[in-house]
């Protein structure tokens, strides 16, 4: 079997970032299966001879049995024996504190839980700034939670804190690390970039340079992801090769001696780590870095696929099981993989081979092939990122290629540009020169703001793909595949398997788009602390009613934001609802339009709103669709009109006198609790928000619900 260790490591790799988002029973039915099968091709003579295939079983098999112990042994005992309670708690801040979404985040190892010594990760959050450096001790008393985020789980913090305000009680560490010093380093150069560049083009600096992701708006982040240059703002294996040789080519000039130059080099990948704060993505590309390095030192050529084995079983070895579900480093192997295993082949196919007998014309052909190079990287890195990325984020950029002919060539000069100011700001009597430099930095992060945001504004610049849209298209490409496969005619055919997948997709895009055109659905979205509803008309979302507490508000939103793209209207009733919609609408869920009701915003005094609202109005929500408002003892009834259909939604305690007449027979009608009189009013379907015996009993509605934690939707077309 060729290259065994790349097979070993990128199988290891895999396995267990799908055991991450599985649930345990699954795992160890698959554990068991893979065993059996990979025992009967070891037991059976005919089927030995295809050694890849049981040599790849028993590493499944032992990947899912790896992830399986740890949770029983590491996850475990940590959940079950601290959450859930009040805990006394002594840990030490192990980096930098950063704000996100209005919170801010710290991430502490603990020394003690109620004076037991305890050594494992927490994630703090808190809604205000905690007077506490690196490093430092801090002691606080408050309820420990599990932590349900996959992104933080696959980084290791399987218990949260989450305070709004709490006391504490912070020391000095005696004990700085090396790490300490490399923050202090950090910090250092975001200074040098903030004193010569505007805050937005300094932000993206320091996210390029130095990874510091936290920098950028939301809205920039999401303009990048939009344009399909994600990969810019992601440090990765793009900047880490950048830096490296960039480095090596400097330390080769300086100092000409391989003993000095290379070893130097490795300085550089250990401490770039470090200054990243040690990124899944940046860590595997390091690994490569070194392997590669250490074979150029000894005269040696390295494999790439292999060194990309070897990374993946160091990965779970130096973060954890866990850390390979870290959706970066899926993405960073998944486009590392295919960039080395398909851009080659692609590029011979496309480049220009003919040679110019002018020096003009093979200049050209130079620069074409170039820019064919480019194309070809962009193709081969999709072919894996692409429908992980649509399983991921449920969409992907359509204009990925032209964000990579535009960019790319941008990445480098940004970084070396940033590098050199960040060196020579400290230099004393060179600084000067950072100025110098400053100027073609900031012409070159405006452009690339510019092209991204060109893009972003680009019409279905970023499209989404439904689930069964996906699974369907998936399902569709594996089948013609295999076929392919099985003919061995697969480098005739696969071009025409490419050619369907891209087919099936685009028409499955159609299909959604026109369904989304057509879509008028009421939606009822229940958990056991609350519930929500809302309009889906036409794919945009309009928010009637959120009362419900802010983690079911926040999964709600979250699952909105992946479908919809977020919320086009939010009518806001209640101070709960006001609470939730400030705590989230500002930058982590994209709601357009918020509308708040006068009576709510008397004990708040967060962010106003685009709009308030008084008790009688005609609000016009979407194009044929209307909400009225009926105020009464402080409460809003909701009278909606969508396409001649009628909805009434009463909140509890409203009075059936105080419902005008005109409003007591509709289409639809959403409560939870009965009142007097309430038999009185007509509908064809009643969707009640609670189990009221006495409702569930009135004979006179045709159709009934008693949604209990679940979803309900009720077409109006």
């Amino acid at each position: 079997m060729k290259r065994i260790a790349a097979h070993i490591g990128l199988t290891a790799f895999c396995a267990l970032a799908v055991a991450f988002y599985l649930p345990e029973n699954v795992i160890a039915y698959v554990i068991g299966l893979t065993a059996a099968l990979a025992i009967l091709f070891f037991l059976i003579k005919p089927l030995r001879k295809k050694i890849v295939i049981p040599v790849t079983l028993t590493v499944v098999a032992l990947s899912f049995g790896v992830n399986l112990m740890y949770t029983a042994i590491a996850v475990k005992p940590i959940t079950s024996q601290y959450c859930g309670e009040k805990q006394r708690i002594e840990a030490t801040l192990t980096d930098e504190e950063y704000q996100q979404y209005s919170k801010y985040y710290y991430r502490l190892t603990t020394d003690t839980i109620n004076g037991e010594e305890v050594h494992t990760k927490v994630l703090l959050k808190s809604n205000h700034v905690l007077e506490i450096e690196p490093f430092d001790k801090i002691s606080f008393t408050a309820e420990v939670t599990p932590t349900e985020n996959l992104y933080y789980l696959a980084k290791g913090y399987f218990i949260t804190v989450n305070v709004i305000d709490m006391e504490y009680t912070a020391a000095d560490g005696k004990e700085k690390p090396l790490y300490y010093h490399v923050i202090g380093l950090r910090q250092s150069m975001r200074e040098a970039i903030e004193d010569y560049l505007p805050k937005e083009e300094a932000d993206l600096c320091k996210t390029v340079l130095i990874g510091d992701k936290y920098a950028l708006d939301e809205e920039i982040k999401d303009d990048f992801r939009y344009s399909g240059a994600s990969y810019f703002v992601v440090v990765s294996g793009m900047h880490f090769s950048i830096l490296c040789f960039m480095s090596l080519w400097v330390f080769k000039k300086l100092f000409r001696k391989r003993w000095i130059y290379y070893p130097l080099t490795y300085l550089v990948i250990f401490l770039y780590m470090m200054i990243t704060g040690f990124q899944p993505s940046v860590m595997r590309s390091g690994i490569m870095m070194l392997i590669l390095i250490t074979g150029r030192w000894a005269l040696r050529l390295t494999d790439p696929l292999t060194s990309l084995g070897i990374a993946g079983l160091l990965m779970p070895v130096i973060f954890s099981p866990y850390g390979c579900g870290d959706i970066g480093m899926i993405l960073s192997f998944a486009a590392t993989f295919s960039i080395l295993v398909w851009q080659a082949p692609i590029y011979e196919k496309i480049r220009v081979k003919k040679r110019g007998k002018s020096l003009i014309v093979r200049w050209l052909i130079k620069g074409m092939n170039a820019v064919l190079q480019i194309i070809s990287v962009s193709l081969s890195a999709n072919i894996l990122v692409l429908p992980l990325s649509i399983f991921l984020f449920n969409g992907f950029s359509s204009v990925t290629l032209l964000s990579s002919l535009l960019l790319y060539a941008l990445i480098p000069l940004m970084m070396g540009l940033t590098l050199g100011i960040c060196v020579l700001y400290y230099l004393g009597s060179l600084r000067y020169l950072s100025l110098l430099l400053s100027w073609p930095l900031y012409g070159v992060s405006k452009l690339t703001l510019w092209i991204v945001r060109s893009l972003a504004a680009i019409p279905f610049s970023y499209i989404r793909v439904t689930s069964p849209c996906f699974y369907i298209w998936v399902a569709v490409t594996l089948v013609l595949g295999i076929i392919a496969f099985i003919l061995r005619r697969k480098y005739r055919l696969y071009p025409i398997v490419i050619l369907i997948s891209a087919m099936v997709l685009v028409g499955g895009m159609a299909v959604n788009t026109v369904v989304l055109l057509h879509t008028n659905m009421l939606e009822y979205d229940a958990g056991q602390k609350g519930a929500a509803v809302y309009l889906n008309y036409c794919g945009r979302i309009h928010m009637l009613r959120f009362d419900c507490d802010s983690d079911f508000a926040y999964q709600m939103l979250y699952r909105l934001e992946d479908s919809h793209g977020g919320v086009q209207t939010a009518v806001c009733t209640s101070y709960n609802e006001n609470v939730n919609y400030n705590r989230m609408s500002d930058k982590e869920f994209a709601i357009r339009h918020y509308l708040m009701y006068d009576g709510a915003a008397e004990r708040f005094d967060g962010s106003e709103p685009e709009e308030r609202f008084g008790g009688n109005q005609t609000i016009i929500l979407d194009d044929g669709v209307v909400l009225e408002t009926v105020e009464n003892d402080g409460k809003l009834l909701f009278y909606l009109t969508d396409r001649g259909k009628t909805v009434l939604l009463i909140p509890r305690g409203f009075e059936y006198d105080a419902i005008p007449a005109a409003m007591r027979n509709v289409d639809v009608i959403l409560l939870d609790k009965a009142g007097e009189n309430y038999d009185q009013l007509r509908c064809e379907t009643l969707v009640l928000c609670s189990g009221d015996q006495q409702l569930k009993q009135l004979p006179q509605y045709d159709i009934l619900y008693t949604p209990e934690d679940k979803r309900v939707g009720i077409d109006l077309n």
